[in-house]
C-alpha cells in the first residue's frame, strides 16, 4: 500500500532489525500490529535513542496500546485511507518533543 501511494519502503521483521543499521533516509518507523508488545517497545525504545529525528507510527488492534511508546497510533479498522493520511501528516510535520 505504502509503495502504490509513492513511498519507498523497507521492510524488516522485528526479530531481525537493527535500528543502528538503519538507512539514513528513513524517516518513518511503522511497527505493525502483529509485532508482540515487549518486542515493539524495544524497537520503539532503540530506535528513539539511536535516531531521535526519526518518527514512529505503532499500528494495531487494540485500543489499550494507543500510543504506547509512539507518536500516533493507526488502528487496523480505521482503514488504508486514514493510516496513509496518518502516514503523510508525520512526515509533513517535523518531530516535536525529542520524541523519534
Amino acid at each position: 500500500m505504502l509503495k502504490g501511494a509513492g513511498y519507498q519502503v523497507i521492510s524488516a521483521s522485528s526479530e531481525l532489525v537493527r535500528v543502528e543499521e538503519m538507512p539514513d533516509e528513513v524517516q518513518l518507523v511503522i511497527v505493525g500490529p502483529t509485532v508482540e508488545t515487549n518486542a515493539a517497545l524495544r524497537l520503539i525504545s532503540a530506535s528513539k535513542q539511536t535516531r531521535p529525528d526519526v518518527r514512529i507510527m505503532r499500528v494495531t488492534w487494540r485500543r489499550e496500546w494507543e500510543r504506547v511508546g509512539s507518536e500516533v497510533s493507526c488502528f487496523s479498522e480505521d482503514g488504508p485511507e486514514q493510516f496513509l493520511l496518518r502516514v503523510a501528516n508525520m512526515l509533513d510535520s517535523p518531530a516535536t518533543g525529542g520524541l523519534a
